[in-house]
């Protein structure tokens, strides 16, 4: 899942929305040919995987307080998983990698934890655990105070065993008081750095995640994971100019181990290009461009369908930020053939669910968006009580100009949504309101928002989001004919 941060481009009313419906997880440039679908090497778009058997892990769900309990009683870390029913990248997670059996040794060192970020249970661990990319899994001491580990964004099962082991032995070396993970290591700097993050100091997080790696060996298999938090840290600090940097010295380094992080690590970087000086920003996207291309051409990449869709998407969108429209556009038919195999080849609908939003996205990109309504009507009927299903519908009639359907979809929907996440349905009646050009209910509309967003307790509170509400409000009436962008909200 790519970071709250980044956004598509909107030049069309289509593409306007996205924003409303959106909020990761990067020689010669390789330039794919109308002619060659399969992609400058030749390798075919790998097809969708088969869903495992459910996991055998033993998740608790939305109870921070018996995790707590449990983990104090039987001695043992916290393994947490911050995810959202809208999280495409999470919901993919859950289904190919918690699911493996290669996870199976950690069952019992573990108390394990799922929490529905959107679930006012989760406010208060929101207020000790910072989260900005979806998903976030963090393991804790079983008092719930120490970060022992944190990992963005998605990941393989060799990933996550790898995150196990640190945050296992950084708790074993608490319950030791010595010994059991030097400080001043590579692991020792990476957990100082994942308590900094945690607590929301991102300038202590940034300068420990790059001593960890200048400790590390070369080849040290946590390079892309840890290069990932050091640019999020940077982004995060608000250092633009460091991030860019970063993204050019590092971008190969971040992508050389195929994973989902090197796609996430490019995503920031590409975030941040603007902030250097023409030719270096034109360098670092070719750069990109280049390293993302090596991962998405490599069959046996430890990637998800979700994680590649990601890549194929950044990829497309390094292309635009270039001007190279017809990359871009194969880009994103790769990406849409990819959607496509994995929804055909999905068991059930939720597994389906897992794709709607990238599939969307990539519709709209390519104009072909009125293709997936039937499509989303039917998952709406699949899953009655998801409120995922009415709200992409919603947005993606919006996008269509079908007004009056979209407005019913969005009702649907907001009688299903909680939490934070309902500032996005209101978002979607401004966005309604205006496309008529009806301005007092749109400014109506970001009021209810503004109010909403008012409400929220502290961990839920979107200090961001709340100040683009209320600079979309004081816009309604002076822009005519633009859809307020909603530029902050979550995917």
């Amino acid at each position: 899942m790519l970071p709250r941060t980044h956004r598509a481009r909107a030049t069309t009313l289509g593409m306007a929305l996205l924003a409303v419906a959106a909020t990761a997880a990067c020689s010669k440039k390789s330039s794919p040919s109308q002619d060659q679908e399969d992609g400058p090497q030749g390798v075919q778009d790998q097809p969708a995987s088969k869903t495992p058997v459910p996991s055998k892990l033993p998740w608790l769900s939305d109870d921070w307080p018996r995790a707590l309990a449990e983990a104090a009683q039987r001695n043992k870390p916290i393994f947490v998983d911050m995810w959202a029913p809208w999280c495409h990248t999470c919901l993919s997670m859950k289904q190919h990698v918690f699911t493996d059996p290669a996870l199976a040794p950690y069952r019992d060192r573990f108390v394990w934890l799922e929490m529905d970020t959107d679930k006012p249970e989760a406010a208060p661990v929101l207020e000790k655990l910072e989260v900005h990319t979806w998903p976030t899994f963090f393991i804790v001491s079983p008092d719930g105070k120490t970060v022992h580990a944190r990992h963005l964004g998605g990941g393989s099962t060799t990933q996550m065993r790898a995150v196990l082991d640190q945050g296992e032995k950084s708790h074993m070396a608490v319950m030791a008081q010595a010994g059991g993970l030097d400080a001043q290591s590579p692991l020792g700097l990476v957990a100082a750095g994942d308590r900094a993050a945690a607590a929301g100091d991102y300038a202590a997080a940034d300068i420990a995640y790059g001593k960890a790696l200048d400790a590390a060996p070369e080849d040290w298999p946590r390079t892309a994971d840890v290069l990932l938090k050091q640019i999020e840290a940077k982004a995060k600090r608000g250092d633009a100019l460091g991030c860019a940097e970063l993204g050019l010295r590092k971008n190969r380094a971040a992508t050389k181990s195929g994973t989902a992080s090197g796609t996430d690590f490019g995503y920031y970087a590409r975030d941040c290009a603007s902030a250097l000086d023409d030719p270096r920003a034109r360098l670092l996207r070719g750069q990109l461009i280049e390293s993302v291309s090596k991962v998405v051409e490599t069959p046996e990449a430890p990637l998800s369908v979700d994680d590649r869709s990601d890549a194929f998407k950044l990829l497309r969108q390094l292309s635009d930020d270039l001007l190279d429209p017809e990359s871009a556009e194969i880009y994103a038919t790769r990406q849409k053939t990819l959607l496509d195999r994995a929804v055909n080849d999905a068991p059930d609908a939720l597994v389906r669910l897992t794709h709607i939003w990238p599939r969307m996205e990539v519709y709209l990109y390519l104009k072909q968006a009125d293709k997936l309504v039937p499509e989303m009507a039917q998952a709406e009927k699949d899953l009655p009580d998801h409120y995922e299903p009415p709200y992409r519908l919603a947005s993606l009639l919006v996008s269509l100009g079908r007004l009056d359907e979209a407005e019913a979809a969005a009702l649907r929907a907001e009688k299903l949504v909680y939490g934070p996440r309902k500032a996005n349905v209101f978002k979607l009646y401004a966005a309604i309101a205006a496309a008529r050009n009806d301005a007092e209910a749109e400014r109506q509309a970001w009021q209810k928002v503004i109010q909403f967003l008012e409400s929220l307790p502290p961990g839920h509170a979107r200090p961001d989001s709340l100040q683009s509400a209320k600079d979309s409000l004081a816009a309604v009436g002076k822009a005519a004919g633009k859809v307020p962008p909603g530029k902050d909200a979550p995917r």
